[in-house]
């Protein structure tokens, strides 16, 4: 009787022990909950920001082209703690949704990586008609770190997917017509693109709690 307890009792520490391992190799089901990255993909800024600035972008177009050093100079001004700045969007073309893709896989290795690619993409064609490897290249010459393995793996289907399906519903949750469209704490905004103006915009509209 008394082996049997003994064993018995060896039994079940051998399955708790290997039931623990199983719960530490899930993913993390809070963090998950937490931020869908692919679908709001922070360019700047740190998930738990009370502020929140969604840039509606297109990446083949002339107009965010134009604007694009203007949104560099913001997220300078802007501390990471206080805001967070989303941006969101895609191309003209299937390429150019991949290219977005791509900053955006990018911006969760290396949010300033992530920034040069979109700031490279605007200027060169070979970022658009590559961008994997257009990315990886830039890495090495910003000496920015990337973990190009994973970069490739997360260009895919299930994250082009909700690439698109966030741009369909940031379009239609707050009407916008056109790109560059921009969206401060859950409110169109129409101001000039600058740290001062959209941070007085922030003071006037304080951060919404159901916000991404």
């Amino acid at each position: 009787m008394a082996f049997g307890t003994l064993a018995g009792g060896h039994a079940r520490r051998i399955c708790s022990f290997l039931f623990l391992l199983f719960l530490l190799s899930l993913p993390s089901l809070t963090h998950a909950a937490e931020h869908d990255f692919y679908r709001f993909p922070l360019f700047f800024g740190n998930a738990d920001a009370p502020n929140t600035i969604i840039m509606y972008d297109n990446i083949e177009c002339p107009s965010c082209r134009k604007i694009w050093p203007a949104v560099v100079g913001t997220i300078q001004g802007l501390d990471p703690a206080h805001t967070r700045f989303i941006i969101q969007g895609g191309g003209k073309s299937a390429q150019g949704d991949k290219a977005m893709l791509t900053a955006i896989a990018l911006a969760e290795q290396n949010q300033a990586l992530a920034r040069e690619f979109v700031t490279a993409a605007f200027a060169s064609e070979q970022a658009i008609a590559k961008p994997v490897p257009f990315a990886i290249a830039l890495a090495k010459k910003k000496t920015l770190p990337v973990d190009a393995a994973k970069l490739e793996r997360d260009v895919s289907p299930e994250n082009e997917a909700k690439r698109a399906e966030a741009k369909a519903a940031i379009k239609e949750r707050y009407g916008l017509k056109r790109t560059p469209s921009f969206v401060i704490n859950g409110v169109v905004y129409e101001g000039l693109v600058g740290a001062a103006p959209m941070v007085q915009f922030m003071k006037e509209h304080p951060p919404v709690p159901q916000l991404p």
